[in-house]
């Protein structure tokens, strides 16, 4: 698994980091929720998601008072769940104090 973490405050995504994710082929799923915490925004991304993603790139826009506890649950879902040891994961953060919910864009790619 190349895992690929920005997780440093406000993040920027390059090109060639989307080229990453999107040179996968097959079937792409693209989704974007609000969420009052990981929980419900893993359950709404993932609920009823069955199948392996070769590229995964998710987006968190969340404020600063964040869980680590809780984002390391969510990705560690993400891993077992969604992912194998040939995908590849770009994870981004976006701060905004301002918000009181999670924010999660979500694009898979090469899905089986």
């Amino acid at each position: 698994m190349d895992l690929i973490s920005i997780l440093q405050k406000d993040s920027n995504l390059t090109l060639e980091d989307v080229n990453l994710i999107l040179k996968h082929e097959g079937f792409a799923f693209i989704k974007s929720i609000k969420a009052e915490d990981f929980e419900e925004a893993y359950e709404k991304l993932f609920g009823n998601f069955h199948h392996i993603a070769r590229g995964v790139l998710l987006h968190f826009e969340v404020s600063d008072d964040i869980s680590l506890f809780e984002f390391d649950s969510f990705l560690g879902k993400v891993y077992k769940n969604i992912t194998d040891d040939e995908s590849d994961i770009l994870v981004v953060t976006t701060t905004d104090n301002s918000m009181s919910y999670i924010k999660v864009d979500c694009i898979l790619t090469g899905i089986q």
